[in-house]
């Protein structure tokens, strides 16, 4: 039988006890240091990145870093591209906050942000945000104006052991997900990105790392300055560069995804282009594709003497010593490729070949290049070699060549072309066979030796092509191209060309896609080209890429049609369309603009700023022009959330202003009218509660106003008439209720009136004599037109024809509220009836979104629309018939309209995005 414990601890001595309880008490303390108290690894980001992103960026401080690349004119094109306009309101969104957040302008000044970029599918990209994040208050800081914001909803799931936070936008249906782990803010639009993280985390995954190099890894902070870093994995670089192309263009960009184990870069951002200047980083068993150049001294960029200009994408090598780099090169391709030594071997025994006695004629510089001539012509890839002994060249080719076409059955295929002898070798893909498959895609070989070089091309008309570029000097020396490769110490050297590899990325190219591309094809070919130069440094490589855009931002407004006559850049999203304000006393071309960070800007006749005003919030209506101060001079009325403000012409704000109602809810509407017989100003706000506010001129609130408080909020803001020597005020509420009141807030006999259905339009008004025979006219969204009189009498209903249930109508007056038509929009097609509700015209539009329209008539008799079609982002101008009054312009908002004094050229004031601008129509 067994002693049980006590039984044994009786037997001990009290010195064996007392040893033993220590002991035993050692033994517990460290496993509670081991569970608990034991020092813990700390995290970096790199713990979190998800393996095989595309690049990592990192950006400290970031507000600092992102003002200085909006001041850029790439800046302005880049985000009217649709795929990036998203995000870039996004980090506008997040810049805005920063600014306004002082402890959140602190953070960002102090902690770096990172975000890898990762392919998620063949033709998406997503971001994962991460942030050493230490102090929680900071994250509701950030999180806070998502929480008040009613466009926005907070939510949470669950993933594994994780609980996901989510914010929601719920017009666009985007969902930002994030999490916080030990210390990081971890975030992004793409929760499969986001699961890809904590999956990794809950199996205790080591996730990516930029190089195995222990050493490398050590020098990196070392290496970076400015506030832009930007690390790049070369492994991802042929898919980027080919995305949206279904694979097909992958093969040209092929090479680059073993260019080298990693590359970290410093962003410099330019005028016209931005650059990455860095280092390169290679491993030590020759898997990266720089280490062919180990060992070679740089050489001068000669070859751009037969570079034709219509060169679409450029490798480009220079060595200076001849046999290490093509034992190099070999043994890269033998490494890279199974198939490349066999192919050698037998292609070799095949046709009586040596390549050795080839490599030895080829001196300092090889590349090759992809022409895309104008127009639909095929592309042409042509291998440009530079030789030292061109006899020897041209007679080693043509004993190959001959060989082959006897091998083959054949005669030795040879014609001249401009004075150049052009023979056929027709083995396919020959030139990868001798240097790779970089030089792949050759189905047979017609060559020349021209000006010291060999040129190789896929085709007969391809190295036709490529002799008369040179002959008529149509190549790289004498173009803007001849400054482009500086750097002395470059051994490796890539180009792009948008304008020329356009045609091959279009045919390749997704129907989505395609679409895009023809949709901001002025956008896209701003970036005029890409070139990457590099050199050994030591244990590293020194490297460049510089993106280099058009001198002149692309314009789609055709100069035929319209004079640009003012243009004027923010660096914010701007929040409303421009405003004109009416008679202005120097010049009427003066428009004012509120931009995302509520600052209020004036801009001369030039387009210059001639002054601006934070406003405290964003108007919510549009501005309002009048003699406030009756000094014959205009004053700016404005309404924001909270408070009824007014501006002189200077920015200045009018004594007594800004006006805060009594109550704390969001302000919606703003009514500005002069009562009769006093002729004296009042103003009549509501909020979204219902109530209603009136003050006079003295900024008084008005008995019986303070507030009137109605049973819902106001549809369309109010309206005052004056009818047979009595004022009233007119109100509608959206749910269909209909009020006249006296300038007391008594109603007037038989209202409210409740009509059926919501109304959103002002009312069309018509005075009579006396309140029986005066009208109003209102517009339900469902679209019915009801006229009542003032005595609450229902005079007339039309039901005007719904297409779908999701038809909407609108009343819209034209600017002298003279007269008015009705719209009726289903989606992409758009109804315009008469007072009658007889049909002017219909239309269908491009895409499905928001249209605004506006309605002009001028005493001369002309009338038109303007619609604006936010999706398309587009202004249309059409008669009453519905034909085209102009070409359209680009719009992101209603437009305004004014005249030049002299001649009464019509004058269209647009904003676009980022853009205000001033255009004449010729």
């Amino acid at each position: 039988m067994r002693p049980s414990l006590p039984t044994i601890l009786t037997k001990l001595t009290t010195s064996q006890r007392w040893i033993g309880g220590v002991t035993l008490m050692l033994l517990l303390f460290g496993m509670v240091w081991w569970l608990w108290l034991r020092p813990k690894a700390l995290r970096e980001v790199w713990d979190f990145i998800p393996s095989e992103p595309v690049c990592v960026l990192e950006v400290k401080p970031f507000t600092e870093a992102y003002d200085q690349v909006q001041r850029q004119p790439f800046w302005k094109v880049f985000q009217q591209i649709a795929p990036f306009q998203e995000i870039v309101s996004q980090v506008n969104y997040l810049h805005q906050m920063i600014q306004q957040e002082e402890e959140l302008h602190h953070f960002f000044a102090e902690q770096p942000v990172f975000a890898s970029i990762h392919l998620v599918s063949k033709e998406e990209l997503a971001a994962l945000l991460i942030s050493p994040l230490k102090n929680p208050k900071q994250l509701e800081k950030f999180i806070f104006p998502f929480r008040i914001n009613p466009e926005y909803s907070l939510t949470e799931r669950y993933f594994e052991q994780f609980t996901i936070q989510e914010i929601r936008h719920q017009p666009s249906k985007q969902v930002f997900s994030y999490i916080m782990y030990d210390g990081y803010f971890i975030g992004s639009y793409a929760p499969l990105l986001m699961e890809d993280v904590l999956r990794n985390l809950s199996q205790g995954k080591r996730q990516y790392r930029f190089t195995r190099n222990a050493d490398v890894a050590q020098q990196l902070p070392a290496l970076k300055s400015g506030y832009v870093h930007l690390y790049l994995n070369p492994r991802k670089l042929p898919a980027l560069l080919g995305l949206h192309s279904r694979g097909a263009l992958e093969p040209f960009f092929k090479p680059l995804a073993q260019y080298a184990e990693a590359s970290l870069f410093n962003f410099q951002a330019e005028r016209y282009a931005f650059q990455l200047q860095g280092r390169s980083f290679s491993t030590q068993d020759n898997a990266e594709f720089l280490r062919l150049l180990d060992g070679q001294s740089p050489q001068p960029f000669l070859m751009r003497e037969v570079v034709p200009n219509q060169t679409a994408v450029l490798y480009h090598f220079s060595f200076e010593d001849n046999a290490l780099f093509f034992r190099q090169l070999v043994r890269y391709w033998q490494q890279q490729d199974p198939d490349f030594g066999s192919a050698q071997a037998k292609t070799q025994a095949s046709y009586r070949m040596d390549f050795s006695a080839f490599y030895e004629l080829i001196a300092k510089e090889l590349g090759m290049a992809i022409l895309q001539p104008s127009g639909q012509a095929a592309k042409t890839n042509v291998a440009i070699l530079r030789v030292t002994k061109e006899a020897k060249m041209k007679e080693l080719l043509e004993r190959w060549a001959k060989e082959v076409a006897r091998n083959q059955g054949a005669s030795l295929e040879t014609a001249t072309y401009q004075g150049q002898t052009i023979t056929r070798l027709d083995v396919p893909n020959f030139p990868a066979i001798l240097l790779g498959n970089l030089f792949a895609d050759f189905p047979t070989v017609y060559y020349t030796i021209f000006k010291g070089y060999l040129l190789m091309a896929d085709s007969e008309p391809g190295i036709r092509r490529a002799i008369t570029a040179i002959q008529e000097r149509d190549v790289w020396r004498y173009s803007a191209r001849r400054d482009l490769f500086k750097d002395r110490n470059a051994t490796f050297r890539f180009f792009v060309q948008t304008s020329k590899i356009w045609e091959i990325i279009y045919r390749q190219a997704s129907p989505a896609f395609q679409a895009l591309m023809t949709q901001y094809a002025g956008e896209l070919r701003f970036i005029d080209y890409l070139s990457l130069q590099t050199g050994r440094a030591g244990a590293h490589y020194d490297t460049k890429v510089t993106v280099q855009f058009q001198q002149k931002a692309p314009s789609r407004e055709s100069n035929k049609y319209y004079k640009t006559l003012a243009n004027q850049y923010f660096t914010r999203p701007l929040r409303t369309a421009p405003f004109t304000p009416e008679p202005y006393p120097q010049n009427i071309h003066k428009v004012l603009v509120q931009d995302m960070g509520n600052d209020l800007y004036l801009l001369s006749e030039k387009g210059n700023i001639v002054w601006k005003k934070n406003l405290g919030g964003a108007l919510v209506t549009p501005l309002q022009s009048l003699d406030l101060l009756n000094n014959n001079q205009q004053q700016l009325f404005y309404l924001t959330r909270d408070r009824i403000g007014a501006l002189d012409l200077q920015g200045n704000a009018i004594p007594g202003f800004p006006v805060f109602p009594p109550q704390k809810s969001k302000l919606e509407t703003l009514a500005v009218f002069k009562v009769q017989p006093s002729n004296t100003w009042h103003w009549l706000v509501s909020n979204a509660e219902g109530a209603l506010y009136l003050y006079n001129e003295n900024r008084q609130l008005q008995k019986g106003w303070n507030p009137k408080t109605l049973d819902s909020p106001l549809g369309p803001a109010a309206r005052y008439v004056y009818i047979d020597d009595q004022s009233y005020l007119l109100t509608i509420q959206e749910n269909g209720r209909v009020s006249i009141f006296d300038l007391q807030g008594q109603y007037l006999q038989g209202f409210p009136l409740k009509l059926s259905g919501t109304i959103s339009s002002p009312p069309w008004v018509q005075i009579g004599a006396n309140l029986e025979q005066s009208n109003l006219t209102c517009l339900t969204e469902g679209g019915q037109l009801i006229t009542i009189n003032f005595k609450g009498e229902v005079q007339q209903i039309r039901k005007l024809i719904r297409l779908s249930d999701n038809s909407f109508f609108s009343l819209i007056p034209n600017q002298g509220m003279t007269d008015f038509v009705v719209g009726a929009q289903d989606a992409a097609h758009l109804r315009l009836y008469n007072p009658s509700g007889d049909l002017l015209f219909e239309r269908d539009f491009e895409k499905d979104g928001t249209m605004d329209i506006q309605f002009f008539s001028f005493d001369d008799g002309l009338s038109f629309f303007a619609i604006t079609n936010r999706a398309e982002e587009r202004t249309y101008f059409l008669m009453p018939d519905g034909s085209p009054a102009a070409p359209p312009v680009e719009s992101t908002l209603p437009i305004a309209i004014s005249f030049t004094p002299i001649d009464n050229h019509m004058v269209i004031h647009r904003v676009y995005k980022t853009d205000v601008g001033s255009l004449q129509l010729n």
